[in-house]
C-alpha cells in the first residue's frame, strides 16, 4: 500500500523541473511491486514525456516495459500504446514513413478495442506526418477518417485539429475559400474546449492561419486584421511564446508585401530580440530572412545582404533545409555582391531545392507504398472471404442438387443408405473423439509430470543444493544446481499450451512477436479470417506446438529473414503451412531428430499428417494437415 501511494505521489506530484526523475521512480515502483495497471500507467506518462523532451532512450524504454507487460498480460491498450510510442521514437529519428507504419498498427489496434478517442488520436498524427511528408491525399484521407471516430463522441480538441488539418491541406493547395471554411469549423469546435491554455492556443492558430490564406490570396488588407486580432489577446507575448512569434512575423511579412515595410520594423525587431534572449536558433533564421525581405524593400542592400548571411547561418545551425533554402534565394538576388558570388549562392539553392523536392517524392511514395499494401491487404482479405462464401455456398448447392436427385430416383434404398452413412459416421465420431480424450490424457500426464518436476524434483534439487552449499561442497552444488536448471527446462518443455486464459489467436499473435525482428519477419494469415472457436483444444494445441518449434527451428538454425505462415480451415480440415528463406537443410538426414519425431506423432495422434520440403540455400517448407471431425 505505502509503494502504491508513492506511485501515485510521483505521478500527479511531478515538478516540471525533474518530472522524468519522479516519473523514472514511479515505474521503477511500478515493477517492483508487479502491479500492471500501474505498470501500464507510468510507462504510458513516462513514454509521452520523454517524446515532449526529445529523449529518445527514455522513450525506448518505455516503449519496452509496454511490450513486456502486454507479453506478460496480453493487454491490449497496452499493445497499442507500446506501437504508438514506437511511432514517436521513429519521428524523434526523422523516419517518417516508420513513424506513420506505427501509427497505423496502433491505430488497427484501438479500433479492435473500440477505443474510438485513441483511433482519432492515432489518425490525427498520421494525417499530420502525411501532410509533412507533403503526402496531400493521404493526409486528407486520415484526417477525413478520423472525423468518423470523433465527431460521435462529441471530442472537442482533436476534433478541431483535424478541421485544422483540412483547412492547411486546403490552404496548400490554393483553394483558400474552403481552407477558411475548415478553420472556421475547427475554431467553432475549439471555443467549446473547457481546458483554457489549449482553447487560447488553439484560437492564436486559428487566427494566424487566416491570415496566411489571405496572404498566399493577396489579400493583405484582411490578412493584417486578423492577425492584429491574434496579437490582441492578453499577454501572449508572456504565455504562448512561439505562437506571438508567428503571429508577428507574418503581419510584418504582409506590411511587407502591401508595400507597407515601414510597419513591419518594429514586429520583426521584437521577434528576433526574444528570439536571440531565449537562444532559438531555428527560429531566429526565419527573423533573419524577413530582416533581409524587409531590408531589400527598403532599398538597403547592405542590412539586406548581412541578415541574409546571418539567416543562412542560423539555417545551418539547426539543420533546416527549407529556410536554408530561402536564405540562398536572398543572397542570390543582391546586387552588391559580385555575379560570381551570386551564381555560386544560385547553384547552391537550385541544388537544395532539387534535393529537398527529391526527399518530399522519396518520402511521398513511401507513404503511397504503405498506403497501397494496407489497402490491398485488406482487399484481398474481403475478396478470399468472398471466394469461400461463394465456395461454400457452390459445395451446398451441389450437395442439395444430388440428394434431391438421389431422391427422386432411388428413395427407399436413400433412406438404407442413410441410415448405414449415418451410422458408419457416428462410430468414426466416436472413435475420434475417443482418439480426442486419449490426447488429452496424454497432455494432463505430460503436465502432471511437468508440474512434479518442476514443483517435487527442482525443489528438493535445491535444498540439496542448499545443504552442499553450507557443507562448503561448492563443487557439487554447482553441478546439482545445472541439473536443477535442466529439470526446470525439461518441465517448461513438458508443460502444455492453455486456451482458456488466453485464446489461440493471442497465443499465435504472443508468438510471432516474441520472434519478429527488424532481422527476421515474421507473416501470418488466416488468423482472423477463421472460425478457431470450432477446434478441440486438443488440435489448437497441436497446431501452436508445431508452429512454436518450426518458428525456433528457422529462427535458430536456418537463419532466415522472412517466415510466412498460413492457416486455413474448412469444413473437414485444419492446414498449416510453414515457409521459411533461411539456409535449408537435408530432410532425410534430419528426419530423425527428436523435434521432427515429436511433431510427428503428435500430429498423427490425431489422424493428420505433415509434409517437409527443403532446398539448401533457399529455404524449408513444412505443410500439415489435421482432421478436425469426421
Amino acid at each position: 500500500m505505502v509503494e502504491k501511494d508513492s506511485i501515485l505521489y510521483y505521478l500527479n506530484n511531478t515538478k516540471r523541473k525533474n518530472q522524468l526523475k519522479e516519473l523514472k521512480r514511479a515505474v521503477d515502483l511500478a515493477e517492483e511491486i508487479h502491479h500492471d495497471s500501474l505498470i501500464r500507467e507510468t510507462n504510458i506518462k513516462f513514454g509521452l514525456q520523454s517524446y515532449f523532451k526529445k529523449k529518445v532512450k527514455n522513450l525506448d524504454l518505455a516503449h519496452q516495459n509496454l511490450k513486456r507487460l502486454y507479453m506478460r498480460s496480453q493487454d491490449s491498450l497496452a499493445l497499442a500504446k507500446m506501437f504508438h510510442y514506437k511511432a514517436l521514437f521513429h519521428l524523434l529519428n526523422f523516419t517518417r514513413d516508420s513513424s506513420l507504419y506505427y501509427y497505423a498498427e496502433s491505430k488497427n489496434i484501438s479500433v479492435l478495442i473500440k477505443d474510438s478517442l485513441e483511433v482519432g488520436r492515432r489518425l490525427l498524427s498520421m494525417a499530420n506526418v502525411q501532410r509533412d511528408g507533403k503526402d496531400l491525399l493521404g493526409s486528407e484521407i486520415s484526417a477525413i477518417e478520423g472525423l468518423k471516430y470523433l465527431e460521435p463522441i462529441n471530442d472537442y480538441r482533436y476534433t478541431g485539429f483535424l478541421y485544422t488539418n483540412l483547412g492547411l491541406l486546403s490552404s496548400r493547395a490554393g483553394k483558400y475559400k474552403e481552407a477558411r471554411r475548415y478553420l472556421n469549423k475547427a475554431k467553432e469546435i475549439n471555443e467549446k474546449n473547457p481546458n483554457g491554455r489549449r482553447k487560447t492556443r488553439a484560437i492564436l492558430n486559428y487566427f494566424n492561419n487566416i491570415g496566411i490564406t489571405y496572404i498566399n490570396e493577396g489579400n493583405y488588407d484582411k490578412a493584417i486584421t486578423f492577425l492584429k486580432e491574434g496579437l490582441a489577446l492578453d499577454s501572449i507575448a508572456i504565455k504562448f511564446r512561439s505562437k506571438y512569434y508567428l503571429l508577428v512575423e507574418n503581419l510584418s511579412d504582409a506590411y511587407i508585401l502591401q508595400k507597407n515595410p515601414e510597419k513591419a520594423y518594429q514586429g520583426l525587431k521584437e521577434a528576433n530580440d526574444l528570439k536571440v534572449k531565449n537562444n532559438d536558433t531555428k527560429g531566429l533564421s526565419t527573423s533573419h530572412n524577413l530582416l533581409s525581405k524587409y531590408y531589400y524593400a527598403m532599398n538597403d542592400e547592405k542590412k539586406a545582404l548581412y541578415h541574409a548571411k546571418r539567416g543562412l547561418e542560423f539555417a545551418k545551425e539547426s539543420k533546416h533545409l527549407l529556410r536554408e533554402t530561402r536564405a540562398l534565394k536572398l543572397l542570390a538576388k543582391s546586387k552588391i555582391v559580385n555575379r560570381k558570388t551570386a551564381n555560386e549562392y544560385l547553384k547552391t539553392y537550385i541544388r537544395l531545392n532539387d534535393s529537398l523536392f527529391k526527399r518530399e517524392r522519396t518520402i511521398k511514395n513511401q507513404f503511397a507504398r504503405i498506403r497501397f499494401e494496407t489497402d490491398k491487404k485488406e482487399k484481398e482479405n474481403a475478396t478470399l472471404k468472398i471466394e469461400n462464401e461463394n465456395k461454400q455456398l457452390e459445395i451446398e448447392q451441389e450437395k442439395q442438387q444430388k440428394a434431391i436427385g438421389f431422391l427422386v430416383a432411388i428413395g427407399s434404398l436413400l433412406l438404407l443408405g442413410i441410415s448405414v452413412l449415418v451410422f458408419k459416421n457416428r462410430r468414426k465420431k466416436l472413435a475420434f473423439e475417443a482418439q480426442l480424450q486419449k490426447v488429452e490424457v496424454r497432455e494432463e500426464e505430460r503436465q502432471q509430470i511437468a508440474k512434479s518436476l518442476h514443483d517435487e524434483v527442482a525443489g528438493d534439487l535445491r535444498m540439496l543444493h542448499q545443504q552442499l552449499e553450507k557443507d562448503n561442497q561448492t563443487a557439487i552444488a554447482e553441478s546439482l544446481n545445472s541439473v536443477t536448471n535442466n529439470v526446470r527446462n525439461l518441465s517448461h518443455q513438458l508443460s502444455s499450451v492453455n486456451f482458456d486464459e488466453v485464446s489461440f489467436q493471442d497465443q499465435l499473435v504472443n508468438l510471432v512477436s516474441d520472434y519478429f525482428s527488424s532481422t527476421c519477419k515474421i507473416s501470418i494469415r488466416g488468423l482472423k479470417e477463421n472460425d478457431w472457436s470450432i477446434l478441440e483444444n486438443s488440435i489448437k494445441r497441436t497446431v501452436y506446438l508445431c508452429i512454436r518449434e518450426n518458428v525456433q527451428n528457422a529462427h535458430k538454425h536456418a537463419k532466415t529473414t522472412h517466415i510466412k505462415i498460413r492457416l486455413t480451415l474448412d469444413k473437414n480440415k485444419a492446414y498449416v503451412s510453414i515457409e521459411d528463406t533461411g539456409v535449408g537443410f537435408n530432410v532425410s538426414e534430419k528426419a530423425g531428430g527428436i523435434g521432427l519425431k515429436n511433431q510427428r506423432e503428435r500430429i498423427q495422434e490425431l489422424g493428420g499428417k505433415i509434409e517437409i520440403q527443403s532446398i539448401i540455400n533457399k529455404g524449408t517448407t513444412i505443410q500439415i494437415e489435421i482432421p478436425i471431425h469426421v
